[in-house]
């Protein structure tokens, strides 16, 4: 069962694109949960017993929709890591809520689920890795077997499985009661309604992977275009709008890049990410107000990260309002710090000194 204080000390390698974390977030949130973000590479060949395989979202999709699920799955179980969910993950790290091991509550084995809302073996535990049903040691809810019902009649009219997996998954996020009878979805993988797009790039999942293969080649203009199609095919999916942003500035449009970061941390309020790279965009342009708003919400919205605050000491080194220097000081001195930043705060504990006065300790 993936709850808090699952991935102490625990190496987690995240496989294929997430949907509702960036990579970064990511990082950032299971290293605070004390484990570490690696690759399969990292081990070498050896094996990586105990690491946890964190199957993305929109990766896990894909995977579907090209036949090549179970044998990634395979690959992972046999290198020793342990397949789960991005919903899994966020659970690990405290975004949501712990799953109950309740045993009277989960009365029903995949089995039963297959049978019951007959689908095949194979469906099960795809729903099961895209996050859309999540076992506890083996054992399904009835929630879980509604959820793979609803699902069977959206396979028998036609819907292919893995349009449905991100929008299975992103009613699990949201604590949405999937309903059969409200008719078939026009989805897209991320569970936001479809729009058409260009007649070269025939679904979202390859606008993004052509996305990310101009992002690779250093083709910012090219990655714009792309990202841009992707998010207009998924509006309200703030990982596609953060993406653009940062194509845009790479690009060279640092005010478009700065409204889609907006847009993103509009869309996923725990994003800080977003604010942090909203208020790098405001500073292209120059515009210090803008940018100091942004980095307070960065602040806001993930308290415990330490380089928006950083930045925003910086800001205030900048223009000498060393109450404001004093005041961050304190907060950043609550929180976990890596070498380089456990620097930085001594270093700002000096300069307060010399220039107000202040004890360092």
């Amino acid at each position: 069962m993936m709850n808090a204080g699952t991935l102490a000390a625990r190496a987690v390698i995240l496989v294929g694109r997430p949907q509702f974390l960036t990579r970064e977030r990511a990082r950032r949130l299971v290293e605070r949960a004390g484990g570490r973000l690696v690759s399969l590479r990292d081990f070498g060949g050896r094996d990586a017993g105990g690491a946890l395989a964190v199957f993305g979202t929109r990766g896990t999709a894909a995977l579907i929709r090209d036949g090549t699920l179970a044998q990634t799955l395979q690959r992972y179980r046999a290198s020793g890591a342990e397949p789960v969910s991005e919903i899994a993950l966020l659970r690990a790290v405290g975004v949501m809520e712990p799953l109950r091991a309740d045993a009277q509550a989960r009365a029903f084995s995949s089995d039963d689920v297959a049978r019951s809302a007959r689908i095949a073996e194979q469906d099960v535990e795809s729903l099961t890795i895209a996050g859309a049903i999540e076992p506890v040691d083996g054992r399904f809810t009835f929630a879980d077997l509604r959820a793979a019902r609803t699902v069977a009649s959206w396979l028998a009219d036609g819907v292919p499985l893995h349009e449905l997996a991100g929008h299975v998954a992103t009613a699990r996020r949201t604590g949405t009661v999937l309903d059969a009878g409200a008719g078939v979805p026009d989805l897209d993988p991320s569970g936001q309604a479809s729009l058409d797009l260009a007649a070269d790039a025939p679904n979202l999942h390859d606008a993004i992977a052509r996305a990310e293969e101009a992002d690779a080649h250093d083709l910012p203009r090219e990655s714009v275009r792309w990202w841009q199609i992707a998010a207009t095919a998924a509006p309200r999916d703030a990982t596609l709008r953060f993406n653009l942003g940062c194509a845009l500035l790479q690009a060279g449009s640092p005010r478009e890049a700065e409204l889609q970061f907006e847009r993103a941390a509009h869309l996923d309020p725990g994003m800080a990410d977003a604010w942090f790279n909203a208020a790098h965009a405001a500073r292209v342009q120059a515009r210090a107000d803008r940018a100091l708003l942004h980095l307070d919400r960065a602040i806001d919205a993930d308290p415990r990260w330490a380089e928006p605050l950083i930045q925003r000491m910086r800001t205030a080194v900048d223009a000498e309002a060393w109450e404001v220097l004093a005041q961050l000081l304190t907060r950043l001195e609550t929180l976990t710090l890596n070498d380089a930043e456990a620097t930085f705060a001594k270093q700002t504990r000096q300069l307060l000194h010399l220039v107000t006065g202040r004890s360092e300790s």
